[in-house]
């Protein structure tokens, strides 16, 4: 089912709750996560608000989740996404992908993120659209999966031929 989806930027409020988010959620290998990126939980709390943009899923008149997004070059990194428990299993996050697509069609390549090795749910979810494992980071239990865009549909070229 694809659900009609739509964004706004997060307030401050609302980025310190998803940034709370990712930390718990990251509990048991997030000590390790930051040694193997070189950072404190505080120089990961600076990268979280310098680096790319932070989006509220809005679906209707409900916020239903966070996006965490970062063009770098022609590849689109999917820093994090969350829905809502109540919101989890009706399409959204099928819909923001297919939307993600759209809207970075022809400025990107390739969408990629990462997921816990733990994650299995996740893993599902993200090959089901398409996604295929980058490389494996055993010393944080993660993977990267990427999935490359298709090239934006052109019109066809109308020329005139001589007679």
């Amino acid at each position: 089912m694809d659900r009609l989806i739509a964004y706004r930027p997060a307030t401050p409020e609302e980025r310190a709750a998803f940034f709370e988010w990712m930390r718990e959620h990251v509990a048991e290998t997030g000590d390790a996560m930051m040694e193997f990126l070189g950072l404190t939980w505080d120089g990961f709390a600076d990268l979280f608000e310098a680096v790319g943009e932070v989006r509220v899923i809005c679906c209707g008149r409900d916020d239903v989740g966070f996006l965490w997004i970062e063009a770098r070059d022609r590849d689109l990194h999917v820093h994090g996404i969350v829905l809502r428990p109540e919101f989890q299993g009706q399409g959204i996050g099928t819909s923001v992908f297919a939307r993600l697509e759209e809207e970075f069609a022809g400025d990107v390549d390739v969408l990629e993120l990462g997921v816990r090795v733990s994650n299995e749910g996740a893993i599902r979810f993200y090959e089901g659209l398409g996604f295929e494992r980058a490389r494996t980071i055993d010393e944080i239990g993660f993977l990267v999966y990427r999935k490359a865009l298709a090239e934006p549909e052109r019109a066809p070229e109308v020329g005139f031929t001589g007679a």
